[in-house]
């Protein structure tokens, strides 16, 4: 999660080994909205990466270095917090979660 203004208004990334899909997310006052997808099959049990870019309103996704995902969206157009984020059913590890500015 990221550009996190509180609970209940932030950006999602999501890899779903179950579903075959990456997405991200915007949750808007509780309310969870989609606004990219792609379709990807990784194995389960296994290691995976997962990097985003957001640099103004743009965003890109990767998986495993290969960019999945690129678009625009401005309803949190300023900085904010970040954090790691799973569905209640998932079963995830994280390791090496890092923040860094972008160079201008």
């Amino acid at each position: 999660m990221w550009r996190v203004r509180d609970k209940d208004n932030y950006y999602i990334a999501r890899f779903n080994p179950l579903e075959d899909n990456f997405r991200i997310y915007y949750v808007h006052n509780g309310s969870r909205h989609k606004i990219a997808d792609a379709k990807v099959t990784l194995p389960v049990g296994k290691w995976h990466t997962m990097k985003i870019i957001q640099k103004s309103t743009r965003f890109e996704g990767y998986i495993n270095g290969e960019k999945l995902i690129e678009g625009t969206n401005d309803l949190f157009a300023n900085p904010g917090g970040v954090g790691l984020w799973t569905k209640a059913d998932a079963v995830t590890s994280f390791d090496d979660f890092s923040v860094k500015p972008l160079k201008p």
